[in-house]
């Protein structure tokens, strides 16, 4: 696929989910209300990003929650392509490492979709060749405000604009360190880039799984215990057992 396909297939992605074509998205949402699509946030070791279960008439969608929020965005982005264009019975596992080869592989194929979904084609380049003008070279303050504006991580901006021919693998390399540091200084939270323990990581389950629970529970199909096994299996121990932000008054 080349990068012209994949930022095409990306807006009319996008065009599904009712969103418009350049603006920034909160991809988590959007996938939890996705009809008939499960979403695991989960510790899923070292190497795996994510994976995609394809069946006929719904998936689920895993996603690794030790990798940086930034990160995970891209990896569910990643495993929206398997959602979206896989076919029924497949499960896709997916590496940590992005795609550099320049074989038309699957991977490669959902790397690109992903970057082109989170960061569309005409929200950054004039911008980028504004500031490259001004100053005779990007600058990682220059990224940063992007990967703040639309939530990725350092690691798939570089990736992104060496793809685009914005910058050399050289200048990749001068750009990948003093993320974090550079973020505090203009300002910003750093919890984008952050590592995240595996006993701190987010444990949950959004979107069909939930809503057919419920439904089942609805009408009687299951016992109210079943239903809070469902849920606890689920690691949603704040549907059972409520949450103390219930009880705060809503803004």
């Amino acid at each position: 696929m080349n990068l012209l396909e994949a930022a095409c297939q990306a807006s009319r992605f996008r065009h599904e989910l009712n969103e418009d074509a350049t603006s920034p998205i909160d991809i988590f949402a959007l996938t939890s209300s996705i009809e008939s699509l499960s979403l695991f946030l989960y510790p899923l070791g070292n190497g795996i990003s994510g994976m995609c279960i394809k069946a006929e008439d719904t998936a689920v969608v895993a996603i690794n929650s030790t990798m940086s929020r930034g990160r995970q965005r891209f990896s569910l982005a990643h495993e929206l392509y398997h959602y979206r264009y896989g076919k029924s019975g497949e499960t896709a596992i997916c590496s940590t490492r992005l795609s550099v080869s320049d074989t038309a592989d699957v991977e490669q194929a959902a790397d690109r979709f992903a970057s082109y979904l989170l960061l569309p084609l005409g929200a950054y380049e004039d911008r980028l060749e504004e500031a490259k003008a001004r100053k005779g070279k990007l600058e990682l303050a220059d990224l940063i405000w992007f990967e703040q504006q639309y939530g990725i991580s350092h690691q798939t901006m570089l990736w992104r604009l060496t793809a685009d021919g914005f910058i050399t693998p050289v200048e990749n390399l001068a750009l990948k360190e003093g993320v974090k540091r550079e973020a505090r200084r203009l300002g910003y939270d750093t919890e984008l880039y952050r590592i995240i323990d595996a006993k701190d990581a987010e444990r949950k389950i959004l979107g069909h799984y939930v809503q057919m629970a419920d439904k089942l529970f609805e009408q009687n199909k299951i016992s109210n215990g079943k239903y809070d096994e469902l849920m606890l299996a689920g690691f949603r121990s704040d549907i059972v057992y409520g949450d103390e932000e219930d009880d705060q008054v809503d803004d």
